[in-house]
């Protein structure tokens, strides 16, 4: 039995090693998918900050563009005010410079 004893031993060593040889190649696959997906993560990244630059950009050319029609509006109301006023005022005035002829 003695002689068996370190057959049994050896045995058991080589499943250890079988086994920790396994675990090595797991975590090896596992870091090179993590590998990739982190290669993936990064290449995302990069689109989105593109991305947001060129949203960037449009947004100050479309707030520009906004702001320039938002002034022309306000002076197209104020000229019309203005037109109104002077609708208004001027035959105000002329009946009021006849009025003060007549007196």
């Amino acid at each position: 039995m003695p002689s068996n004893e370190p057959t049994n031993k050896v045995a058991e060593v080589q499943r250890q090693a079988d086994e920790v040889a396994n675990i090595m190649n797991q975590n090896i696959q596992k870091q090179l998918g993590n590998m990739e997906t982190a290669d993936s993560l990064q290449g995302k990244t990069d689109d989105l900050r593109v991305q947001a630059q060129t949203f960037q950009k449009q947004a100050k050319v479309v707030k520009r563009r906004m702001c320039i029609r938002n002034w022309k509006l306000t002076l197209i109301i104020i000229l019309v005010i203005l037109l109104i006023a002077a609708a208004i005022a001027i035959p105000v005035a002329i009946t009021a410079s006849n009025n003060a002829k007549k007196q």
